[in-house]
């Protein structure tokens, strides 16, 4: 029988002792293992217990956690003293009677279910906090996570930085796992470590990766110098978030997007005030998410320049594109957490779908709405420009840059 190693991340993680015990890390940390071995001995010592593991779904459950539990079962000869119930995915340790379950969070019936004492979130990062938060609430005793930190999320701007006082912490990396061979940690270690991968990975640090939408761009606390504001942006929401971003053209055709106000507002009569603390230059034009014409009429009404967004087929690419064709700086801790975790959608076997993920994305639309409108005004000034001579485009521009709500 094999008796696997006391790791130094399976140490920190037996000394934890709060509601919240958040596990990040890099490759082969060791932290799955250490987590389900520190269960394994909870079960152990604690009469008439449930656990749940859950992570995005089945299928990848299936293959990464509970795979790791069977593994450790088999591997410390544990197997007799546990039965399973395959239908249910459960296995209850007959000594105790306490019992570990595995399921899915797409199922909802499990996720609004009945109540546990624990509850382990394998890669937390993939559920919505709304998910976890329906979990988290019907669990008695303590919750773990664990996660790769590919972007930022919710445990980041909930947990360690709302709950903090009732959160354990730790980053682990490859070198908390001391049984890794040699030639595992070599695979590792021969990464760049300049790259995202080894930011991420290597040192189990916040990064950007390959499924990310955008790259690149870079924090700043203070305006550009040079730079002239050109549109606001604004995504509506209520149970989402009503985003309103400035967007300045900088000398060098780079753009810097501003973070005017993120939060939900459920009543239009919210709006006007939201906006007039929002918005600096009432002659600036106000590039409006049409999902609520009644609120951009209410806008205009009061002397805002708010105008149609243009959502016809094809444009959130096309807003993409745009915005991958230019040098972006930002300021605002939402339009960063955004930034960070906008990524493309994948289908079950990781093959990515060139469709954006439907969550955590109001100032990013917000964003695409300002650019596309300011991408769309430089074309039709280079036209009239061509047709009518460089020397008019300044003012043929300013004629059709305002017409009623149309540019």
């Amino acid at each position: 029988m094999a008796v696997l190693a006391m790791t130094s991340a399976l140490k920190t993680i037996i000394g934890w002792t709060k509601r919240f015990r958040v596990a990040q890390g890099g490759a082969s940390a060791g932290k799955t293992v250490a987590i389900l071995l520190y269960l394994i001995a909870y079960a152990q010592n604690n009469n008439d217990k449930l656990i749940s593991v859950v992570s995005r779904t089945y299928p990848h459950l299936r293959t990464g956690a509970m795979r790791d539990f069977k593994n450790i079962l088999h591997s410390q000869g544990l197997e007799p003293y546990f039965e399973a119930s395959l239908t249910t995915s459960t296995w209850t340790y007959l000594p105790t009677g306490s019992q570990i379950e595995f399921f899915g969070a797409d199922d909802a019936a499990k996720v609004r279910g009945p109540r546990r004492d624990v509850l382990f979130v394998n890669e937390a990062n993939n559920l919505p906090w709304e998910t976890f938060d329906q979990l988290a609430t019907r669990t008695r005793e303590f919750i773990i996570i664990d996660y790769n930190p590919t972007a930022r999320f919710w445990a980041h701007d909930e947990l360690l930085r709302k709950f903090s006082d009732s959160t354990d912490f730790a980053i682990f990396t490859y070198k908390d796992n001391e049984a890794l061979s040699d030639s595992e940690k070599f695979a590792i270690e021969s990464h760049d470590h300049n790259s995202n991968w080894w930011r991420v990975y290597g040192e189990g640090q916040i990064g950007e990766l390959e499924n990310n939408i955008y790259k690149g761009w870079q924090a700043v606390d203070e305006l550009p110098d040079g730079a002239q504001l050109a549109r606001y942006g604004v995504d509506f929401g209520s149970v989402h978030r009503t985003a309103i971003v400035a967007a300045y053209e900088l000398p060098d055709g780079a753009l810097f997007v501003d973070e005017k106000y993120y939060a939900p507002i459920p009543e239009i009569s919210g709006y006007v005030p939201a906006l007039a603390a929002s918005v600096d230059d009432k002659t600036i034009p106000i590039v409006c998410d049409t999902a609520r014409l009644e609120i951009i009429r209410e806008f205009s009404a009061n002397g805002y320049r708010a105008v149609d967004a243009n959502k016809n087929a094809g444009s959130v690419l096309r807003g993409i594109s745009q915005i991958n064709g230019k040098k972006i700086f930002y300021r605002g801790k939402n339009i960063e957490r955004e930034y960070l975790s906008y990524a493309w959608r994948e289908k079950s076997d990781g093959t990515k779908i060139e469709e954006p993920v439907k969550l955590n994305d109001d100032a990013m639309d917000a964003i695409r709405y300002a650019v596309d409108d300011i991408v769309a005004a430089d074309s039709r000034a280079q036209a009239i420009a061509h047709q009518w001579g460089e020397d008019n485009k300044d003012d043929i521009e300013d004629k059709h840059n305002w017409n009623g709500l149309e540019y």
